[in-house]
């Protein structure tokens, strides 16, 4: 009876270090994912302002938004 105990003990702890591996797994890829969301993102955002970000930076007057823009 002792020995099963010891096995059981033995199976759980097995069992509990999958888990664990398991979910750092799962944990790593969906930050993966979600940081490459980010780079496009702000890639995109960049992209799209480029204009508008270097007239800022260069202290000139911003340029006019686009006739299908949502302040228009």
């Amino acid at each position: 009876m002792n020995k099963r105990k010891i096995a059981d003990k033995v199976v759980e702890a097995e069992k509990k270090k999958l888990r664990r591996k398991v979910k750092k797994a799962v944990r790593r890829a969906v930050l993966g994912i979600c940081g490459g969301l980010c780079l496009l993102g702000t890639g995109y955002f960049l992209g799209v302002h480029r204009r508008v970000l270097k007239a800022y930076l260069k202290g000139e007057p911003l340029p006019e938004a686009p006739k299908g823009h949502l302040c228009h």
